[in-house]
Parts: structure tokens; C-alpha cells; sequence
């Protein structure tokens, strides 16, 4: 009795504890619990001892019994002593939301169990265990389940070499498996199909050759009918499965069957165009199968073919994974993979192309040692390097893209000193020998040694081909070769720039500036090509002013020099690459010329043509020397360039924030001088400005950013900023809006409607940026109606419409959403009125088929944020107003369609021609959103009940008008499933019997009938 509490005080406190030394304790008497529990622990009534077998269930569903190893054994003990059936009901209580460790262990102590069970209890643990969790990694539906549950059987698969589990697991899976494998459900055939992959071989020992061959033969003849199955997904496991046998089992498989096998996949499933994961799984299968040696001679012939067909596949993931078979083989003794594929005729071309940032890394990981062999001389690698660039500069680019992260920091400033210090050598090599030959000094300007540059004396920059190769070309004159040496260390040093930054790699950054900065003069000297030019001065502007003095003096007069430029527009990459330069060396500067140019520009017009008040103010400058001659167009085109590149802005908005109120002041003055032309537009008088109008208009644009940049970065100008675009929306209500049917008649009209277009790009980015406020949003949105009142809005609604876009979402992100309903909604109300006018009014032919497009997605996005976000009310509310304009404007456009033609046409035939506006409003903008379906439903349900469609003539066709409208909202993804659709047929079918007797003979009449 005192062993007895002893065990039972044991298991309560390793239960209750969950620590691994109570539950060793506990196993360690286990003799004592066979000896004194074995007869009571199935008794529940009659023996007081039975109460403990609540306790051993317990202990089977506890993770800290499953985790530990004393633990299992103890659970597999139980087997011993508690009815299976219990035990394993148990047991699966858990497995159905475990882990596949988890699984693992159950396994563990289901086969602990088998092996120690006697021969009299065995049947029963692999009957009702064993033969349970087969049956349900066949049968269950959920992955995890699945997965869990083969985790468990997989402890009986390891042990398949003994004989007795063998045998065992062929017994168990015979009404199971094959069954399962011809069922109609693709889900059991997948669960199946796992299944036989995991526990091939099948094999009883104890049946006879004949029967063992038949098994054998069966189980290839349902690996090859799930290479066609139907199925995917099946497809998918059977490809790996087959692979992973056929790496496993190569020496033992009949010829013909790994024949048939490998014709099957390598022939039609690598090329299977119904499903990219079959493909690639095809590919993933190679990759195991590389590793078996057996297959080297099958694989010799087979992968070049493959291979060839992967690489160039339409998918990213196939064309990843044949290169990952590439890569696989880069070990291999007897396959190479330049022999799978050819380096120079279909790596390197494809490397060139590759869209995928994925594939093209993969890529360059498998070439990578091909080009920087470790170990080898800088000599070598440079005419490996030479050698890339000369059959692909692209694929070089991409080469140095993806090759930084495989490079330590150290090498990489190795490979970019060796890159340029090539170029450099090579012009070098030139001048010296132009000297030579015009019998002159050697220039100065290249009269620098490799030690004064610092450089790695164990690169002489000479091939090691060149004395071999006389046909070889290295001269500084083969620019397409120095060229992209240049494109490869700008790439290469753009990657490793971050890391080159870190406080670790100073020396080497310190370094690799002192070289680069030496070297680079003297080579932009020699080069006067625009893409050297452009990828060099790119090099530059990431060293340190300190370090390329002599650039950073001439890139400000450059700038100057360069050649006059429309304002933002014209700028070719060799301007951008000394505009990036200046940002990153003279940024102030750069600033500072622009702010002068506007300056000047401003005042290039007789102060006669401007009114005292706003005559901008004239500065008194001194200058020792000529002062350049001003151009504020060229300023413009280098303002937007700045403000547009998210670098050069960022540095803008981190160092230099405390210049734009200056830059700001002056580009204000555009509006004082358009303001101006249009009173002089209006008065008779000719046009008098400093600079064209859409300079001036790109100026307001401009100004807009300059204004968010500020607001968004100091905080406490934000209100001030606010309250300044409250203004500029007054201002452009009074002076342009309210004016422009008077300007439309004057040579202005163009410059007004540029002017609109660049307010409301400004208010656009307002909003973007999150400066609202109720006057604002209120002021846009009358603003937003007065324009929709004029038919010149037509030229630049799309803006109008970006503009409603960002103030809905505004409105709906800020705290009171019952201003959707007095703001938004009359807006986004004569918007639908302006379409419904401009597409009822013009015709088909008016406007092309990509603006109406881009008109109704706009208005897609303004319905679903006014209509589908927000309070209930506030949706009620919007989809009322909103959706029952769209539903009457749609009706009246069907019945008069009808009307003209006198035809009730079907909607769902081929040949009907739906009218543009119910084009626009329904297929385009309804069908895309379920809940709008539902409320226009709703509305046109009204309106029929309501009896307006019976009343005046022929009411025929506005019947067949709302029943053409039914259809086309049933051919929507949630039309089907209306109810008031439903309801709107019985309607018009109950008022067709209303109709007069005379109209019933009439071909309208039967028109409408066949379309309910």
C-alpha cells in the first residue's frame, strides 16, 4: 500500500510540475508499477486503484511526459496497462493541433510500444493505433494534421530495415494505400501519394517472389500514373517523390522503369505549360538527383537538354531553380556545369536579360568563382573581368550588381582599385606614348607613379593574354571595354558603399577615397565621352570634396555652361550625372545659383508692366567679376531635377532645410506675374512675361513641394502652411476659376487651365501629406464644384478627380466622417453630373478609350472610400446620393438607345453595343464592387415599384431600359447573388401584364419578355 502512494504521489507531482527529474524518478519504478498496478490499473469500479487510470491519460497528453525520453518510455509502458483504445483516443486528441515535433515523439512511443508489446497484444496496437494514423494521413483534410501525423508514422519508417516492420507496414497499408491512390478526390490522392513516396519500398518478406514482384510492379505503375494525374499538386509530389526514389534506389530500379521515369519527366513535365510548380518541381528533383553517382551517365545526356529549356523558361521560380541545379553541381567531380550549359554563349547572354533580381543572383553565384577565383593574382582576375566585359558589358553590370554581397569589404576594394586603377594605367600607357611621339615632355597632368597613387604593386595592369593574344585590344582607345570597367566600379561600389561606411572599414574606405580621388582627374581629362563622362562624374560624386577638389570647382561652372534647357524637361543623363555631382559636393552653392537665376529672371520685365504693390523688390549686387548670365528656366529644370530624386531631396530635407523659405520666396513671385497676364489678358493688352507661362506654372508646382517639404519637417509651421494653401485655393477661386470662361476667349485660356492643373497638383500633395484641416477640406471641395461647373474642366478633369480621390480619403481618415456627407459627397455628386454630361453630350468618338479608363478607376476609388468606409450612416448616406444618380443616368442612357433604334437588344449577346455612359457607369464602375450591385439594385427596384417607368409614352422603352440594366448587373461577380435583382425581374414582369393590350403585339413587347 505505501509503494502504492509512492507511485501515485510520484506521477501527481511530475503531472503537475512538468520537470524532467520527477518524471525519471517516476520511470524508475516502473518494476514496482508492473508489479503492484498491473491488475488494478483496468479496474474502475470494484479495485480503488482504477482511479489512477484517469492520472495515466493525463500523463500521455502532458508535453512534458512527450519531451522527455524517460517520459515516452514510461507513455509506451502504459500500453502494457491501459486498454489501447483509450491510450490512442488520447494521444490523437493532441496530435491534431501539435507541432511535427511533437509528432516525432508520439511516434517514438507508438513504436516503442509495438516493439515491446507481446505477440498476443502487437495485433491490436498496429490494428487500432498504427493502421488508425495511416488511415488518416490518407483521409485528413488539413495540412497540419498531415504533417504532424507523417512525423509520427516516420518512426516506423526509419526502422524499415528491420524485417518485422517491414513486413508490418506492407500489411497495414494494403487496404489502405492503393484504394486511396485511385480516389476521385485530389486531396486523398495527394495524402496518398505522400504517403507511398515516405514508406517506398513496400516489401513483405513473408510473401512469396511472385507476389513481392507484383508489389514491386504495382507500386511503379502507381508512381508513373501520378506522373499524369490530373491534379497539380499530385503531379508536384509525384515528381519528387520519383526523383528521391530514383536517387535512393537507382542500382536496384529495372532499366526500364528508370527510363520510363526520366522520359517522363525530362520530355513533358519539365515542359508542362498547365503548371509552373510542376515545371519547377521537375528541377527541384534534379537537384536531389545530382547526388547520386549511379545517375552520372544518365544525367551527362540528360541535363544539357533540360537545362537549356529551364533557364530560358517564362517563370521566375523554374528559371531559379534549373540554376539552382547549375549550382548544385559546382562540386561535382564528374559533371561540370560549363559543360551542362556554355558559359560564354548561354550564362552570360541570359545573365544580360534577366529580369528577376532573384534568378540573376543565383546566377552570378554560380560564375562568381569562374570570374574572382580566390587565390589567384589581380593580374588574372583583371583578364577574367576584361573577358565578361567584352561578351556582355550588361551582364557585367549585373555581375559587380550581385557580386559586393559575396565579396568581404576588403576584397571588394581590391576588385575596385583593380578596376580602375586599369583605366588609369591605360591612359597612362597612351599620353606617354602621344608624348613619345610628338617629341614633348611627359604631361604633367599624368605625371604620377603608381606609388605617389598608392596602388597595389602586384598589379602591373597588363592581362596575362596579352603578350599571347596580339588581336587583344586594351589600349585606353577601346572605349567600349574602358567603359564598362568604369559602369562596373560605379555599380560595384554602389553596393559595398554602406558596408565601405561603417566605422570598421575606415582604413579601407580612407584608402580606396585617396586612390580614386587621384586617379579620376586624370582620366575624365583623357575621356571626353558622354557615357564615360556620366559614369564617372557618378564615381566621383560618392568621394569626399576633400578628395576630387579639381571636380568640384568645375561642376558648379559646368552647370552654368551647359546648354539652355526647357524647365524640367531635356535633361539627358551626362546633365543629371552633374547635377548629382554638385548635390553631393556644392549643395549650397547649387542652391544658391538657382535662387539668383530665379531671382534675376523675375526682373527681366519693365517694372512699368507690374503695379507698385507687386513689383518684387530689386537687390543691389557687387561683383569683381561679369556675373553669369541669368537663366531661370535652366534653374527650373535643376530645382525639379533636385526635389524629384529621393537622394538629393533627402539631403535637401536632412542638411540644407533652412534655404527653401528663401527658394520659396522667390518662386512665389510667379503668381503675382500670372495673376498680372491674366488682367492684361482680359484688358485687350499683349502678353508681358519674364519667362514662358508653363515655366511660371511649373514654379506653382514647385512652390506646392517646397511648402509640403517644409510643413512636413517643421512641425511648427505646419498650421502656418495650412492656412497658406487655404489662401492659394481662394486665390485661385477668385482670379482664375471664376475667370475662365472670360479667359477661355483670349489667348490665355491654355495658360489658365496650366495654372489650374498646378494648383491642383499642389493640393494633391497636401493632402498626400497629411495637412488638412475643416477649412481646408471645405475650401478644396468648393473649389472642386465651381471647377466641375465649367466645361473647360474637361481638359484636366483626371487632376480634379486625383484631387476628390485623396480628399475622400482624407475626410475618411480623420475623426469626423459626417463631413463625408456635407464635403465629399456634393462633390463626388457633380463630378458624376460632369460625366454623365460629357459622355451623353459627345458621343463614342469624343474621347479615346484610355481616358475614359483612367476616368472610371478614379471614380471606382472615390466611390468605394466614400461609400464603403466609414460609419453605417455615413454610408447609407453617400451610397444613396451617389449610386441613385448612377442608377437613373444609366436607365435614361438605355431607354433613349432604345428609343433610337426602336430594338430592345439582349445585353448578353455578342453583338450588343452598350451605350458609352452605361459602358462607364455600369460594366466599369458598379460591377467591380458588390456593394454598389447591391445599391443600385435597390434603386432601380424603387424606382420600378414606384411605377415611373409606366407613365408617359412609350413606356416600352424605359421597361426594356430597366431590364437591360438587370442583366447587365446579373453578368457581375455579385449580381447572381442579389436578391433585389431578383425582386426587380418579378416587378417588371408584373408590369408588363399592366401594359395595354396594344402594346402586347408590339416586337418590343416580346423583346422585353425574352430578356426577363
Amino acid at each position: 500500500m505505501q509503494e502504492k502512494e509512492n507511485i501515485e504521489e510520484l506521477l501527481t507531482r511530475a503531472i503537475e510540475s512538468g520537470q524532467s527529474a520527477a518524471i525519471k524518478r517516476l520511470y524508475g519504478q516502473k518494476d514496482a508499477l508492473l508489479e503492484i498496478l498491473l491488475p488494478a490499473a483496468n479496474d474502475n469500479q470494484n479495485n480503488p486503484m482504477g482511479r489512477l487510470r484517469a492520472r495515466f491519460l493525463e500523463a500521455v497528453r502532458t508535453p512534458a511526459f512527450v519531451k522527455c525520453e524517460e517520459g515516452r518510455k514510461f507513455i509506451a509502458l502504459l500500453f502494457g496497462l491501459i486498454d489501447v483504445e483509450s491510450l490512442h483516443s488520447s494521444i490523437k486528441s493532441v496530435l491534431g493541433h501539435s507541432s511535427k515535433t511533437t509528432g516525432d515523439h508520439y511516434g517514438d512511443i507508438y513504436y516503442r510500444a509495438w516493439k515491446n508489446a507481446t505477440d498476443e497484444s502487437r495485433p491490436k496496437i498496429e490494428e487500432v493505433c498504427i493502421q488508425d494514423l495511416l488511415n488518416l494521413c490518407v483521409t485528413c483534410r488539413q495540412n497540419s494534421v498531415v504533417s504532424t501525423l507523417c512525423h509520427a508514422i516516420k518512426a516506423f519508417t526509419k526502422q524499415k530495415h528491420q524485417r518485422p516492420v517491414e513486413s508490418m507496414l506492407a500489411r497495414l497499408l494494403q487496404p489502405i494505400l492503393w484504394r486511396n491512390l485511385a480516389m476521385l478526390n485530389s486531396k486523398v490522392r495527394l495524402n496518398a501519394a505522400s504517403l507511398l513516396f515516405m514508406v517506398y519500398p513496400v516489401r513483405d518478406c513473408d510473401l512469396l517472389p511472385d507476389e513481392r514482384n507484383a508489389l514491386y510492379r504495382r507500386q511503379q505503375d502507381a508512381m508513373h500514373t501520378l506522373l499524369d494525374d490530373p491534379s497539380p499538386a499530385v503531379r508536384v509530389v509525384a515528381v519528387r517523390g520519383v526523383c528521391r526514389v530514383l536517387c535512393d534506389y537507382w542500382n536496384t530500379l529495372s532499366a526500364d522503369d528508370i527510363k520510363r521515369s526520366l522520359k517522363k519527366l525530362i520530355d513533358e513535365l519539365s515542359k508542362d505549360q498547365s503548371a509552373v510548380q510542376v515545371r519547377t518541381a521537375v528541377f527541384d528533383g534534379l537537384r536531389v538527383l545530382v547526388d547520386c553517382n549511379s545517375a552520372v551517365d544518365a544525367l551527362r545526356k540528360l541535363l544539357p537538354r533540360v537545362i537549356r529549356f529551364g533557364v530560358n523558361d517564362s517563370s521566375d521560380k523554374v528559371r531559379l531553380a534549373a540554376v539552382q541545379v547549375l549550382i548544385a553541381l559546382k562540386g561535382h567531380r564528374l559533371i561540370k556545369f560549363w559543360n551542362v550549359l556554355d558559359m560564354k554563349t548561354e550564362l552570360i547572354p541570359r545573365l544580360a536579360i534577366e529580369p528577376s533580381p532573384l534568378v540573376a543572383k543565383a546566377l552570378v553565384k554560380l560564375m562568381f568563382n569562374s570570374y574572382c577565383p580566390q587565390g589567384c593574382s589581380l593580374d588574372s582576375r583583371l583578364f577574367r573581368m576584361i573577358d565578361l566585359i567584352s561578351l556582355s558589358p550588361g551582364a557585367a553590370r549585373v555581375f559587380h550588381r550581385y557580386a559586393g554581397s559575396m565579396m568581404s569589404v576588403q576584397d571588394a576594394v581590391k576588385h575596385l582599385q583593380m578596376l580602375l586603377q586599369f583605366v588609369y594605367m591605360r591612359v597612362r600607357q597612351e599620353r606617354d606614348a602621344h608624348e613619345a611621339t610628338s617629341n614633348s615632355s611627359v604631361s604633367s597632368d599624368l605625371a604620377v607613379s603608381v606609388a605617389d597613387l598608392d596602388m597595389d604593386p602586384q598589379m602591373t595592369g597588363l592581362p596575362e593574354d596579352e603578350k599571347e593574344n596580339a588581336n587583344a585590344d586594351y589600349s585606353a582607345k577601346n572605349l567600349p571595354l574602358m567603359a564598362g570597367l568604369v559602369d562596373c566600379v560605379a555599380v560595384l561600389w554602389t553596393v559595398v558603399r554602406i558596408d565601405l561606411h561603417k566605422p570598421a572599414h575606415q582604413s579601407e574606405r580612407m584608402k580606396w577615397h585617396k586612390i580614386a580621388g587621384r586617379m579620376l582627374p586624370h582620366i575624365m581629362r583623357f575621356y571626353t565621352d558622354s557615357r564615360m563622362s556620366v559614369a564617372l562624374l557618378y564615381i566621383g560624386s560618392m568621394l569626399p570634396e576633400s578628395e576630387v577638389k579639381y571636380l568640384s570647382k568645375s561642376v558648379i561652372k559646368k552647370l552654368k555652361n551647359l546648354e539652355q534647357m526647357q524647365a524640367g524637361r531635356g535633361m539627358d543623363k551626362e546633365q543629371r550625372s552633374l547635377l548629382e555631382a554638385a548635390c553631393a559636393w556644392r549643395f549650397e552653392e547649387l542652391v544658391k545659383m538657382i535662387e539668383e537665376w530665379l531671382q534675376e529672371g523675375m526682373n527681366t520685365v519693365d517694372d512699368n508692366d507690374m503695379d507698385e504693390t507687386t513689383r518684387p523688390r530689386k537687390k543691389v549686387k557687387f561683383s569683381e567679376t561679369e556675373a553669369a548670365q541669368p537663366r531661370p528656366q535652366q534653374g527650373l529644370g535643376y530645382l525639379l531635377a533636385i526635389l524629384s530624386s529621393p537622394t538629393t531631396r533627402q539631403r535637401l530635407m536632412a542638411e540644407y532645410l533652412h534655404i527653401l523659405p528663401d527658394l520659396f520666396t522667390r518662386l512665389d513671385c510667379a503668381q503675382q506675374w500670372l495673376e498680372q497676364n491674366f488682367t492684361r489678358a482680359l484688358a485687350g493688352h499683349d502678353h508681358r512675361l519674364p519667362m514662358e507661362a508653363s515655366d511660371l506654372t511649373l514654379c506653382l508646382k514647385l512652390r506646392s513641394i517646397i511648402a509640403v517639404v517644409i510643413a512636413s519637417e517643421k512641425q511648427d509651421e505646419r498650421d502656418e502652411r495650412i492656412q497658406w494653401f487655404e489662401q492659394q485655393v481662394r486665390w485661385l477661386d477668385e482670379n482664375v476659376i471664376q475667370r475662365l470662361v472670360e479667359l477661355g476667349k483670349t489667348d490665355a485660356k491654355d495658360d489658365a487651365i496650366q495654372v489650374c492643373k498646378a494648383f491642383l497638383f499642389g493640393l494633391q500633395s497636401a493632402l498626400l501629406a497629411g495637412l488638412r484641416s475643416d477649412a481646408l477640406e471645405a475650401a478644396i471641395g468648393e473649389v472642386l464644384r465651381h471647377l466641375l461647373n465649367k466645361d473647360e474642366t474637361v481638359d484636366f478633369l483626371l487632376d480634379v478627380m486625383e484631387v476628390l480621390r485623396e480628399l475622400a480619403d482624407s475626410v475618411m481618415h480623420g475623426a469626423d466622417h459626417e463631413r463625408a456627407v456635407d464635403v465629399v459627397a456634393p462633390t463626388a455628386d457633380c463630378l458624376l453630373r460632369f460625366i454623365v454630361g460629357v459622355l451623353g453630350r459627345d458621343g463614342d468618338d469624343a474621347l479615346d478609350k484610355e481616358t475614359t479608363t483612367a476616368w472610371a478607376k478614379s471614380m471606382h476609388d472615390i466611390l468605394t472610400t466614400v461609400c464603403c468606409r466609414g460609419s453605417v450612416d455615413v454610408r447609407n448616406q453617400c451610397s444613396d446620393r451617389l449610386l441613385r444618380g448612377i442608377t437613373f443616368a444609366s436607365l435614361h442612357n438605355l431607354s433613349a438607345a432604345n428609343s433610337q433604334i426602336a430594338v430592345i437588344e439582349n445585353p448578353s449577346d455578342d453583338g450588343f453595343t452598350c451605350p458609352k455612359l452605361t459602358d462607364f457607369l455600369i460594366r466599369r464602375i458598379v460591377s467591380k464592387n458588390g456593394h454598389f450591385v447591391q445599391c443600385v439594385a435597390s434603386q432601380l427596384l424603387a424606382c420600378i415599384e414606384s411605377g415611373v417607368l409606366l407613365r408617359g409614352d412609350a413606356p416600352l422603352v424605359r421597361v426594356g431600359g430597366a431590364a437591360q440594366l438587370v442583366v447587365l448587373l446579373l453578368q457581375s461577380s455579385k449580381g447572381p447573388s442579389c436578391a433585389d435583382l431578383r425582386r426587380c425581374r418579378e416587378a417588371l414582369d408584373r408590369q408588363l401584364g399592366q401594359l395595354d393590350q396594344s402594346l402586347v403585339d408590339d416586337d418590343m413587347y416580346r423583346e422585353v419578355r425574352a430578356l426577363l
